[in-house]
């Protein structure tokens, strides 16, 4: 019996010698990426510590907040809080509070959201890469100045994979793939997103009375795709983001107002920022979507029928409409019809390395 006893306090012990080295690690490591993020620009925490013992490790950051270095966009809450199991220290969940203040182009909003859960798996390297990530939102809400946002459910994830995942055809030479340093799954689905009308009505401000082409909510949207990457996510990342190498659209659905839209392709991202590349556009329901046009004011009333009979013409017996969005030498074309200059994706520094 003695012995017994004396077996478990010595597991004990040990047990509360991991506990502390792992927490001290830990609280190490967290405090070593909000040095990192301020360095960067990309934000800070007032505060960091670390507890849970002794059946997990729960690091608490007081006030964090997340700010582009250009001041574009910028996210604070009160407190964020990571959770990660005793035994699997890098499989982390975080949890916010029910309200987080946003910042978008010197405007300001509030994310309100009943339940919300970011899972995170990182790997054992010293640069603790991302090997998967997860985003849930349950029926969030965003409002602010002639903003009222809301869907039913908001699904983001990511997960690293094979590079292979995101190897696309070379669009300057048929024969040749182009396969990216580093790979990651995308995938989204958004569920009954509210569109606020007024929003509408100041993108379109030609257009009938708002909600008269389209209805304020989006049914769906779906996304499946992958991106390449010439350089690892990991913790070097809030020094430098990753540029694109490559990005793969599998299947991308939207339903708005029971008018689908679907889309699939690929495009190279060039040392310049240039994306190359050709991206299928397709919708069984050309001729709502015409009449939307038509009642955004994108097509004057007088030219209907020639539009109608070119898109019938393209549409062919099938009464399916897919048209090639393609990027060329910095130019966007969608079918044959020249859509101006291609945007830019990422800044010429970002690209090197």
């Amino acid at each position: 019996m003695r012995k017994l006893v004396g077996l478990i306090i010595i597991l004990c012990v040990v047990f509360g010698a991991y506990w502390m080295l792992v927490s001290r690690e830990i609280e190490t490591r967290a405090k070593a990426l909000i040095a990192a993020a301020e360095a960067a620009g990309w934000g800070s925490a007032q505060a960091v510590a670390v507890g849970g013992f002794p059946t997990r490790f729960t690091a608490n950051f007081e006030s964090p907040e997340l700010t582009q270095p250009d001041g574009g966009f910028s996210w604070s809450a009160e407190y964020a809080q990571l959770n990660a199991g005793v035994f699997r220290p890098t499989d982390i969940t975080m949890n916010l509070p029910e309200e987080v203040d946003l910042g978008y182009a010197g405007h300001d909003f509030t994310l309100s959201n009943l339940s919300n859960r970011l899972d995170v798996s990182l790997g054992l390297a010293k640069t603790l890469p991302l090997n998967s990530a997860k985003l849930v939102l349950d029926q969030p809400e965003i409002s602010g100045e002639k903003i009222d946002f809301g869907a039913n459910q908001i699904v983001v994830s990511l997960q690293k994979a094979e590079d292979s995942a995101a190897a696309i055809t070379d669009p300057n030479e048929a024969d040749s793939t182009l396969t990216p340093a580093h790979a990651y799954k995308i995938g989204m689905d958004m569920d009954a997103v509210q569109i606020p009308l007024d929003v509408l009505s100041d993108l379109l401000p030609q257009a009938k009375a708002a909600g008269s082409f389209l209805a304020d909510q989006i049914d769906q949207i779906h996304l499946d795709g992958a991106v390449g990457t010439a350089t690892p996510l990991d913790n070097s990342s809030l020094e430098r983001a990753p540029a694109l190498q490559t990005v793969k659209i599998n299947d991308f659905t939207l339903d708005w107002d029971s008018k689908l839209v679907t889309a699939k392709g690929a495009l190279t991202i060039t040392e310049t920022g240039q994306p190359e590349g050709e991206i299928t556009l397709g919708t069984p329901d050309w001729q709502a979507w015409l009449g939307v046009a038509v009642d955004a004011g994108l097509i004057p009333r007088n030219r209907v029928d020639m539009v109608k009979l070119l898109v019938s013409q393209m549409a062919g017996k099938s009464g399916e409409l897919e048209l090639p969005l393609t990027i060329r030498a910095g130019q966007m074309k969608l079918g044959p019809i020249p859509l101006g200059e291609a945007p830019v994706i990422q800044i010429p520094d970002s690209a090197e390395g």
